[in-house]
């Protein structure tokens, strides 16, 4: 019996340790094993998902939708054929928008903005329309900046590819002096106006501010009530007599 008795006793203290060891591998499981296991797990799962949102990018790249409804004019890419980047693969009119893409210096960029209105001439038939977008980004050609316009025109009056002059105020003043432009003469970057006092021809160095096509914008130099030389002649001086017709 005490035989038996000292078996039991140490086939009991085998089980505890056992229990005790199993209790240490499960706690290392908890603590190290199974958290690890669930990021590496974690891990595979967000890369597998990066890789099937890469192939719907892809996907949807494949995919192209025109931004507009219209008539397809030219097209740029054939099936099976390569897309060259920055030119667009068709080329999209609207009978009832036309718009007109012209390129001016910075500083008249400047004075633009969106809704601003401009005037297309067309051999002598003129289109209201507004600046609709404004191109940040200069043009190495050229220098200048693509600026957009929709017209108020229809397809049948103005086809694309059609060359037009485009007319917009870029600064404008009110109540100031104006003469006609002709009537202003330039010398060594010196701008002058002659006038007539007392039948004598004077030349009056005058400071200039904004133009149109047919007025400019007298800053200094000239009062409002001068009376003007408006017809150029190769004898015109200073000091000059002359009788007024």
């Amino acid at each position: 019996i005490n035989f038996q008795k000292n078996n039991l006793n140490y086939s009991y203290n085998q089980a505890q340790r056992g229990a005790a060891l199993a209790q240490q591998n499960l706690d290392y499981d908890d603590l190290y094993k199974i958290p690890g296991t669930e990021k590496t797990a974690d891990a595979t799962i967000r890369q597998v998902q990066a890789n099937v949102d890469s192939a719907q990018l892809q996907l949807d790249y494949t995919q192209i939708t025109a931004p507009v409804s219209g008539t397809i004019k030219t097209k740029s890419v054939e099936k099976f054929g390569m897309a060259q980047a920055g030119m667009p693969a068709y080329v999209i009119t609207n009978s009832d928008t036309i718009q007109a893409s012209f390129k001016v210096p910075e500083a008249t960029f400047r004075t633009f903005s969106k809704g601003q209105e401009v005037v297309i001439d067309r051999n002598g038939n003129e289109y209201s329309g507004k600046i609709v977008e404004l191109d940040n980004q200069v043009d190495a050609a050229s220098g200048m900046f693509k600026v957009t316009a929709a017209i108020n025109a229809s397809g049948a009056d103005l086809v694309t590819g059609t060359t037009v002059k485009v007319t917009t105020r870029t600064k404008h003043v009110e109540n100031v002096l104006t003469v006609p432009v002709d009537c202003v003469y330039y010398e060594a970057g010196q701008s002058f106006v002659y006038t007539v006092e007392n039948g004598i021809v004077r030349k009056n160095t005058v400071q200039i501010g904004i133009n149109d096509d047919d007025t400019i914008q007298i800053l200094e130099g000239l009062d409002a009530d001068a009376e003007l030389v408006n017809e150029w002649s190769s004898n015109l001086r200073d000091g000059l007599e002359v009788e007024v017709r």
